[in-house]
């Protein structure tokens, strides 16, 4: 294994932690748990939904 390999694959272990940490900076889990299950489902109103995508 020569130096260049070594750089290359360092570089590629930098990127691949930064890219990952970008991606869950300001993001809730998908999964909150089973204590608040009841705010899993919650009714919306369908026209104001729509109106909201319009705007």
């Amino acid at each position: 294994m020569n130096l260049l390999e070594l750089w290359n694959g360092y570089i590629i272990l930098i990127l691949t932690k930064f890219l990952n940490e970008k991606k869950l900076e300001g993001r809730k889990p998908n999964f909150d748990g089973f204590e608040n299950m009841t705010n899993w489902f919650q009714e919306r109103d369908l026209e104001e939904y729509l109106r909201n995508a319009k705007e």
